[in-house]
């Protein structure tokens, strides 16, 4: 979540605050600023751009291994004989 997001999702929550907390808004403004960057900073999160790369770097690599697979060559998948995976 950008930082600009957050900042429009605590402007969101403040303004529904009843007018008698008016003043408090400042206040409640900075400290969930504070804790939605701190939480979401433990979500371990990527971005999109970051999500389209590692997906087109799959696509890139399955193409690779059907290639493979035509030519011929054996996967650990398919060889039963190496022993490491197994089938079952």
């Amino acid at each position: 979540m950008t930082t600009h997001k957050v900042d429009t999702l605590i402007q969101q929550f403040t303004e529904t605050l009843p007018k008698g907390l008016a003043h408090l808004k400042e206040e409640m403004s900075h400290n969930l600023q504070q804790i939605l960057k701190s939480y979401l900073s433990q979500l371990n999160l990527i971005t999109r751009e970051e999500f389209d790369i590692q997906v087109s770097l799959l696509k890139r690599m399955r193409q690779r291994l059907i290639a493979l697979e035509k030519q011929g060559v054996e996967t650990p998948e398919k060889s039963s004989d190496h022993g490491l995976i197994s089938e079952k």
